[in-house]
């Protein structure tokens, strides 16, 4: 029960990764428009790393990304791209 529990804990602190969280929404819904921009490949950590402050303010401030919304960003999404940023855009 102990394990159960700091598991859980540790998890929900943790918070979402690149890989297991963000990877896949960036390519859902992002990578239809930037996967073509030179240096705006957010298929590659380093290159979402290195842009996660810009990408957070367009994603989750403005909300101006994707561009007309035309993939439907969900706002739970947004959230966790913010989550993501906020919490050490760990990889």
């Amino acid at each position: 029960m102990k394990l159960l529990l700091w598991m859980l804990i540790t998890n929900s602190f943790a918070g979402p990764t690149y890989t297991q969280d963000i990877q896949s929404l960036f390519k859902e819904r992002c990578s239809a428009c930037h996967d073509s921009m030179p240096g705006k490949d957010w298929q590659s950590y380093k290159t979402a790393y290195d842009a996660r402050f810009k990408i957070r303010t367009r994603v989750f401030d403005v909300k101006d990304m994707p561009q007309g919304n035309v993939t439907n960003m969900t706002d739970a999404e947004r959230e966790l791209v913010k989550k993501w940023v906020d919490m050490g855009a760990k990889e």
